[in-house]
């Protein structure tokens, strides 16, 4: 990518692969949309200069991805990106072990959004999201949609879209006023 440095967008999609080196000093927006994130193209991510970027999103997947915990903590503590305003850490299948992760990232405060859309949250979740909303409640919008913060329940005639049940959506809702819940997949 390095001969493309004059790119402010790159959005990649695809299967499994690894990044070398990013230099892409004119970068606003980038989106890295695979089904199986390594642990090496994260890291990858994590080290390149973002000067300039306002959007990061990378999509995890949920095929055979090696990456832990571990590998996003070290992320967040690595990624300089003094510009950033939205992050995305999409289809993640432990964002309920990243939620605490971003909750004590010092760079969460400079956001005004954060997509978790996608991921492995489940209703046993909900309570510990809302424990840690006093660090997301400057958001202007925190995406949890299309996960599993079920059992879900259809409140309309046609079969989409899934919500959240009400019980549990006005709990989170009402500590997180600017969480987006709808819609929800079933636990299968």
């Amino acid at each position: 990518l390095a001969v493309f440095e004059h790119l402010t967008s790159v959005r990649l999609r695809g299967g499994p692969g690894q990044l070398e080196q990013l230099a892409l000093p004119r970068l606003t927006a980038f989106t890295l949309e695979t089904g199986s994130l390594s642990a090496a193209t994260l890291a990858t991510i994590a080290a390149a200069p973002w000067p300039r970027l306002e959007r990061l999103e990378v999509w995890f997947g949920s095929y055979n991805s090696e990456v832990t915990a571990t590998h996003v903590e070290a992320f967040l503590k690595r990624l300089e990106a003094p510009a950033l305003r939205h992050l995305g850490l999409r289809a993640c299948t432990m964002a309920h072990e990243v939620v605490p992760l971003l909750a004590r990232w010092p760079q969460l405060r400079a956001l005004s959004s954060v997509d978790l859309s996608m991921g492995g949250l489940q209703r046993d979740d909900v309570e510990a999201l809302r424990d840690a909303w006093p660090a997301f409640n400057h958001l202007a919008r925190f995406d949890l949609s299309d996960n599993q913060l079920g059992p879900v329940e259809n409140t309309s005639r046609t079969p989409h879209p899934l919500t959240c049940v009400p019980q549990l959506a006005e709990r989170l809702r009402a500590a997180c006023p600017t969480v987006v819940l709808d819609p929800q997949r079933s636990e299968d």
